[in-house]
């Protein structure tokens, strides 16, 4: 099944039912009935929307796209393997938006810049291996992802947009980046009355009170247990990580300094605050790097090993079990004896 066109028609032709430009560069049309696709070496970009309620489940694309455009990929809801290449600088808004079976993704590791609501409300989406030299992840770019267990961002990463990783309800592990110097949260006020002026700190004032709604960037994250903060960030914002149920906070700086990071916040809302964190140090297996070898670790060295997950830094070396400057099946083997024998 697909699509038609007159043989003479000047833009366009069609191959196997896709719709493309007459140079086979672009993508312009995909019939919604395939199931699977891997795109012509000639192929430099896609329209968007093209992919849309399509019924893929496994596609791949070729080197030379450097954007994939707005809900390229939206509610293709049986799609379970992405092969994006590493040419691909940006991914647009909405793009993989409810792809509800999509387990995992390899991002692209010349990916600069995630949009709005890319990744938004990917049901199935457990884990994501961002690239050193992500620069922006934009607002609500992973909001519901409700299998999502933990978000290891690099320090490339500057911008994080509003409600970014909201609703991941079962995220139990965030690591900022350096490079964001300040986590912003939003404030709102929810009331029933009209605003009646400001006061001299120029908050609103509304008539019958308001309650304070923060909107920051793990709103909803009803299991997040461990934090990692770099000393590089030198300002929270007010209600970013209010009533989260936060068990330890890894800091990098020292007590005098997490205290002014906060201003205004509560240390209690971070739980067991360690400080002077040392991301480097070494954990022989410790891939996570939570300063613990455990069955967790060898589920993500196998997920590497098939390209579904990044080793950066002191998790590559924590991986590299037999000192050979490589991670591959030898380290595996050597990580699942020592779990089972319970030494590293």
């Amino acid at each position: 099944t697909g699509f038609t066109i007159d043989e003479d028609a000047p833009y366009y032709t069609v191959q196997d039912g896709v719709v493309y430009n007459k140079e086979l560069t672009k993508i312009a049309s995909f019939p919604r009935e395939r199931t699977e696709y891997t795109a012509p070496e000639t192929i430099t970009s896609i329209d968007p929307k093209t992919f849309a309620y399509a019924k893929l489940q496994s596609v791949t694309l070729p080197e030379g796209i450097t954007e994939i455009p707005e809900q390229a990929f939206y509610r293709c809801l049986s799609l379970e393997t992405v092969n994006l290449p590493d040419s691909v600088q940006t991914i647009g808004k909405n793009v993989f938006r409810e792809c509800q079976s999509l387990g995992f993704i390899r991002l692209p590791q010349s990916l600069q810049t995630i949009g709005a609501v890319a990744f938004g409300h990917c049901d199935a989406l457990e884990h994501v291996a961002f690239p050193d030299g992500l620069q922006e992840i934009g607002e609500g770019a992973f909001c519901d992802c409700v299998s999502l267990r933990e978000i290891i961002l690099p320090d490339s990463v500057t911008k994080l947009g509003t409600s970014v990783f909201s609703g991941c309800t079962a995220m139990r592990k965030l690591r900022l980046s350096a490079g964001l110097t300040e986590v912003e949260c939003e404030k709102s006020w929810l009331c029933w009355d009209g605003l009646e002026g400001y006061d001299e700190n120029n908050e609103p004032i509304y008539g019958g009170g308001a309650d304070v709604v923060y909107n920051s960037i793990v709103s909803g994250c009803d299991s997040l247990e461990t934090l990692i903060i770099p000393k590089e960030i030198t300002k929270i914002g007010e209600g970013t990580f209010m009533e989260q149920p936060i068990r330890d906070t890894w800091y990098t700086g020292t007590e005098e300094e997490f205290l002014l990071l906060l201003q205004n916040e509560q240390p209690n809302e971070y739980g067991t605050v360690h400080y002077g964190y040392d991301e480097s140090s070494e954990l022989p297996g410790d891939l996570t790097l939570d300063n613990e070898f455990s069955v967790l670790d060898v589920v993500y060295m196998q997920r590497y090993l098939h390209g579904l997950y990044s080793l950066n830094g002191a998790a590559f070396q924590n991986a590299d079990l037999n000192g050979d400057e490589t991670v591959d099946v030898f380290d595996f083997a050597l990580m699942k004896r020592a779990l089972v024998n319970g030494t590293v």
